[in-house]
């Protein structure tokens, strides 16, 4: 009876270490998770989609509206040949970066405020790059929650471009 007792506590420790346990920190994380379909339209432009994987303690990632954005922010940097490192593209007149800037705003009329979240966020692209001839790309930005906390800077893999 006694090696029964002791087998199924080591079963349940080792179950529950297995089990991920939800945040509390109220500084959102944010991670890179996928570039997907990416093409270009017959149009001309580019479309994409950027997933990003997101977890945050205090449930206040997303915004109330539109008007209270962007909260997303991240750059796209190109890959100089002539350098051999990656770079990005500088505002005409201003020595900062051109950035990209989206409001993510709340699925589920907000219902998760005050609790623990994690999840995906699939962010639509219809500009990713400066120009066509930059083939081998890659981003790095983070967000803002509402209570004004930034998260970590998230960061691409290289990522080639066919067209």
């Amino acid at each position: 009876m006694r090696n029964k007792l002791i087998v199924f506590t080591l079963v349940v420790q080792i179950v529950y270490s297995c089990v991920k346990q939800k945040t509390t920190n109220p500084v959102p994380v944010v991670d890179y998770g996928d570039f997907l379909n990416a093409h270009k339209k017959p149009n001309g432009n580019d479309t994409a989609t950027l997933m990003l994987n997101y977890e945050d303690g205090d449930g206040d990632l997303f915004l109330d509206n539109s008007k209270n954005g962007p909260n997303l922010i991240f750059t796209s940097y190109y890959f100089n040949k002539t350098k051999n490192v990656f770079d990005a593209h500088f505002i005409p007149g201003t020595s900062d970066t051109l950035r990209y800037s989206v409001t993510i705003t709340q699925p589920d009329n907000g219902s998760y405020k005050g609790k623990s979240i994690n999840g995906e966020i699939y962010v639509p692209m219809n500009s990713f790059r400066y120009d066509n001839t930059e083939k081998v790309i890659k981003f790095r930005g983070f967000m803002t929650d509402s209570k004004g906390h930034n998260s970590n800077t998230f960061s691409s893999p290289t990522i080639s471009l066919g067209f």
